[in-house]
């Protein structure tokens, strides 16, 4: 059950001069197979000898996937979604010399990914003032520890859950909720954040939690993703990968898609399927409200 499938995908678009988004997909290592565990008894030989070694369960394998989108209308997106890319990796790389996965405690790392996001944002605004200019980026990063995530989110990038057990109409759940306010300017309403990574420090973001069952599909996107995005085409990504896609051109399949349907933004997604793909449920009807299982801290 500790099976894990990762990818991710950016892409330009056909009509922005550059790309501002970043994408970040990494696994730990996994832990070394669990040693059986013996009876003191068994150092004897005598009759009390377990028969039987008790065998310790696997240990939890850890990923992070992310999207970053460079905030439109400052400048260098690129350059500010890229820094807190970089920093995630670095952050991967610390972990892997010092945590042992058998022996993790779920809401210990997830203090550590809170804190690494504050120093993500110093580094980017260390680089802001460097080079002197206004700069910023969305951010929506998964951290999964077997089938317990913690999502930690700033901006208008999202992410959603695609459960392929669900009924048509049930299978995909938006997680997160845009930090987006609305003004009227020239007689158009049109969206504005006013939070980012690179704005102040501290921090402001949203944690959620939550827990995944065996198949769930976890993606982060960045809004040229989602604006066009169905319930459907999450499900063609999964049924892609289910036949033996890699997850990049899965996604970039999907990218096409949105950008056939008229999308001019940059488009990226990040996805975590835990458990490996599992066979989708074809019938049912709309679902009710959010899922209750998903927390928000």
């Amino acid at each position: 059950m500790n099976e894990l499938i990762l990818g991710a995908y950016t892409d330009r678009g056909g009509t922005r001069p550059e790309n501002q988004d970043s994408v970040f997909s990494r696994a730990l290592p996994p832990a070394p197979p669990p040693s059986q565990s013996r009876s003191p008894f068994s150092l004897f030989g005598g009759k009390n000898k377990e028969k039987h070694p008790r065998t310790a369960a696997p240990a939890p394998q850890v990923s992070l996937s992310a999207v970053c989108d460079g905030i439109g209308g400052l400048e260098r997106g690129d350059l500010a979604s890229g820094v807190v890319v970089r920093e995630m990796d670095g952050w991967m790389n610390h972990l892997s010399g010092w945590v042992r996965t058998d022996g993790l405690e779920t809401d210990v790392l997830f203090s550590h990914f809170r804190d690494a996001a504050e120093q993500w944002n110093t580094a980017l605004i260390d680089t802001i003032k460097t080079y002197n200019i206004r700069s910023g980026t969305t951010l929506s990063a998964i951290l999964c520890i077997g089938s317990v995530f913690g999502i930690l989110h700033v901006g208008d990038s999202r992410v959603y859950r695609y459960r392929p057990t669900e009924g048509i109409g049930t299978k995909l759940l938006q997680l997160t909720e845009d930090e987006s306010v609305y003004r009227v300017k020239d007689g158009k309403t049109r969206s504005y954040l006013e939070n980012f990574v690179g704005r102040q420090e501290p921090l402001s973001f949203r944690f959620y939690t939550g827990t995944l069952l065996p198949g769930d599909m976890l993606f982060a996107c960045t809004d040229g993703f989602y604006h066009h995005l169905t319930e459907q085409d999450a499900g063609g990504m999964y049924a892609a990968i289910a036949g033996g896609t890699a997850p990049e051109y899965a996604i970039a399949d999907a990218v096409q898609l949105m950008i056939s349907r008229g999308e001019r933004d940059n488009l990226s997604a990040s996805l975590i399927i835990f458990g490996g793909c599992v066979t989708e449920n074809e019938t049912g009807i709309a679902a009710a409200d959010a899922d209750p299982e998903v927390t928000m801290i």
